[in-house]
């Protein structure tokens, strides 16, 4: 009786092993087959990002100018009709402030020659007429200054 217990296991046993098996494949991931192109079609090239544009350029911020420029620029204007009304002490006076607060504006330099032109002294107006032609180069002054030149050379 023994054997034929044994015999009916054996069954048993497969049977067990079964359904351990169908219980585990349902655990198992889906493999999905990634779709295959046919062999005539050339493979897809992948796009290229298109470059980013460029950036804009950005706007300059006006830089005010410093209260000692704009003070220099209007003495500048005051000596220039001082020189205008003949009154040349005076204008060298302002023009001596407008120098001092902005030594690059050359149009100081020329109302100065103009100036001392004015009083007589041809050597101090070609100084300040050489040193305007420095800072007024390349500009619409100058002729102005080269006019101005002549006229001192003539007055010595």
């Amino acid at each position: 009786m023994t054997a034929c217990v044994e015999t009916n296991r054996v069954p048993l046993y497969a049977l067990c092993i079964l359904i351990f098996l169908v219980c585990m494949s349902a655990c198992a991931p889906v493999r999905i087959p990634a779709p295959s192109l046919p062999p005539s079609a050339p493979a897809p090239v992948p796009e290229r990002p298109a470059p980013p544009a460029p950036l804009p350029e950005p706007t300059p911020v006006p830089v005010p100018e410093p209260p000692r420029h704009t003070a220099s620029l209007q003495l500048t204007d005051q000596g220039r009709i001082l020189v205008e009304h003949k009154s040349f002490d005076d204008a060298i006076r302002v023009l001596e402030r407008a120098i001092a607060l902005n030594p690059r504006n050359g149009e100081n330099y020329y109302y100065m020659a103009e100036a001392w032109l004015g009083k007589g002294s041809a050597r101090q107006a070609g100084e300040f007429n050489r040193l305007a032609g420095m800072y007024l180069v390349g500009s619409h002054w100058e002729q102005r200054i080269e006019q101005q030149r002549r006229a001192i050379e003539g007055s010595e």
